[in-house]
């Protein structure tokens, strides 16, 4: 963790499953979909796309922006998942199985 800590590429997770398993679950959540109000016309409109969910920058954010129940379908082979904060790197962040999300101070877990 010392040595990719503060890159901007790092995201640890917990789990008492294998690889092989990890990725067929996480592979679920590559394509998104969402309405947004189109800008012209203001409908609701179903825009697609792909979740790049393994990117520390991006991670945080969707985590932020879904419900409780897509946080615990994502979270729901982990133990633990931890990201480091963007904006004040002496904090860590995870989130447990049950999507709440928890603040370490980075002393502590290093």
């Amino acid at each position: 963790m010392e040595e990719v800590y503060d890159n901007n590429g790092a995201i640890f997770l917990q789990s008492r499953y294998d690889i092989n398993t990890l990725a067929n679950h996480f592979k679920s959540f590559l394509h998104v979909s969402r309405e947004i109000a189109h800008p012209e016309t203001g409908q609701e409109v179903i825009q697609e796309g792909v979740l790049a969910y393994y990117d520390p920058r991006v991670l945080p954010e969707w985590l932020e922006s879904v419900d409780v129940e897509q946080k615990k379908s994502f979270l729901m082979m982990s133990e633990a998942l931890f990201y480091e904060d963007m904006v004040d790197r002496l904090l860590l962040h995870s989130y447990d199985s049950n999507g709440i999300q928890h603040e370490h101070n980075l002393s502590e877990v290093l």
